[in-house]
């Protein structure tokens, strides 16, 4: 198994730090899932991206975290196209399948909202990639701010 790993960040009010790995993958059981526990942590913490690997996983060929004020935020995880829909679904069900929304699945998306973990994934496809989306809850003063300020720019 060939790894290739390039780093890149960019500095401004948020940071991306993209990791891009290269891999061979046959008979794969599902997608190499990330941890998400590392939404909301320093990213001078020590961080495990992912959790143990369960049987021949397909491994991510991109990861982006987004970054703000030093805490990660969220990730963008993208795969190539190598296993269907339903395959990621079953992988990320075997970890969080209590947190799977109903009524997405048949729109191709999948939403896993992990109350206890302050995030959601989100599962989509395209003809060649695969992407999950993690996003850490926002505080809700600051959900709130947002709304004030969207109603104020939409009342002028």
């Amino acid at each position: 198994m060939k790894h290739i790993w390039i780093i890149r960040a960019a500095l401004f009010v948020g940071v991306a730090i993209t990791f891009t790995i290269s891999v061979q993958c046959a008979n794969l059981d599902g997608l190499r899932l990330p941890n998400v526990d590392v939404i909301g942590k320093q990213v001078t913490a020590k961080l495990e991206l992912f959790g143990p690997e369960t049987g021949k996983v397909l491994e991510p060929k991109n990861i982006t975290l987004d970054v703000e004020n030093g805490v990660i935020i969220g990730a963008l995880i993208v795969y190539p196209k190598k296993i269907t829909f339903e395959q990621c679904v079953t992988s990320i069900n075997r970890v969080h399948k209590q947190h799977l929304r109903n009524g997405y699945l048949e729109h191709g998306m999948g939403i896993w909202r992990i109350e206890e973990r302050r995030c959601t994934i989100q599962l989509t496809t395209t003809d060649d990639e695969i992407k999950v989306i993690i996003l850490g809850f926002q505080p809700t003063d600051r959900v709130i701010g947002n709304i004030g300020g969207a109603l104020e720019k939409k009342g002028k």
